[in-house]
């Protein structure tokens, strides 16, 4: 992605089947929709910049590697309760302490 990228949202299936290792999602992207990353196979860490954000459903699903997803400046995160089904035991979601979280079932 660019310094600059006005990019809003990471649509559904995007990347699935890729085999990136790691991404830095840019801070002006506030959605990562269903199913956007699944099978990532090689997929270990994740960092995405938004300050509001939205995980829908099974956006990190079959990711056996995923070790890593980073919200560092999130302020608002609506996380779906299956955003990551399936992924490894050693799989860790940093966001800051302040942050108001939210969950959903849809």
């Amino acid at each position: 992605f660019s310094q600059n990228s006005k990019l809003r949202e990471i649509d559904e299936g995007a990347f699935c089947y890729s085999s990136l290792k790691r991404i830095s999602i840019p801070k002006n992207v506030n959605k990562i929709s269903n199913a956007a990353f699944t099978n990532c196979c090689s997929l270990e860490t994740v960092e995405i910049l938004g300050d509001e954000l939205v995980l829908g459903q099974r956006c990190f699903d079959k990711c056996q590697n995923l070790a890593i997803v980073s919200l560092p400046n999130a302020k608002i995160a609506s996380i779906s309760i299956i955003a990551f089904a399936s992924i490894s035991n050693n799989f860790s979601l940093f966001i800051p302490a302040n942050a108001k979280l939210f969950s959903f079932c849809l």
